[in-house]
């Protein structure tokens, strides 16, 4: 963790790994690892109890099969190294998948922490928009060796 919030959540790398597997393998085994194995793990560690389950840990870590969904745009049949379209569909998609990794907490303050949606988007947008910024960036910075990797290495379907 590179930052704690006070009542939960951190600042963090734990979206790169899982947005690398939703792009090499797709939403579903994106949605499986972040949403349902990833999310089942950290919330057992986190100990905030089972009851956030839904929103703060399979919609927020589920929230990477987002990039999945875009995989063919982003590595497409002819792209071996950097490429404009595929960064911008990168871009794009980290974007919307942090957006709704945003809304899944925010839904979990309003419903279990008894918040406004104000209080909920104050409290998550600094520690959610800047791990997904700092995934987002990394991410595009290793675009270019992703998209070998993904050329020499495909994924068997």
């Amino acid at each position: 963790k590179l930052f704690a919030m006070p009542t939960g959540g951190s600042v963090n790398f734990q979206m790169l790994p899982l947005m690398i597997i939703a792009l090499r393998r797709g939403p579903v085994h994106g949605l499986i690892s972040g949403g349902l194995v990833y999310g089942l793990l950290t919330c057992i560690t986190d100990g905030y109890g089972l009851y956030t389950l839904p929103f703060d840990y399979f919609v927020a870590f589920g929230s990477v099969a987002i990039l999945g969904l875009f995989k063919n745009q982003i590595f497409g049949k002819d792209v071996n190294g950097y490429n404009l379209k595929g960064e911008l569909f990168l871009l794009c998609a980290g974007i919307l998948s942090t957006g709704v990794r945003f809304l899944g907490h925010c839904a979990s303050s309003i419903i279990f922490y008894e918040t406004d949606f104000a209080g909920a988007a104050a409290y998550n947008i600094g520690y959610v928009g800047f791990s997904g910024l700092i995934a987002l960036v990394v991410l595009m910075a290793l675009y270019g060796p992703l998209a070998k990797v993904n050329k020499l290495i495909p994924v068997k379907k």
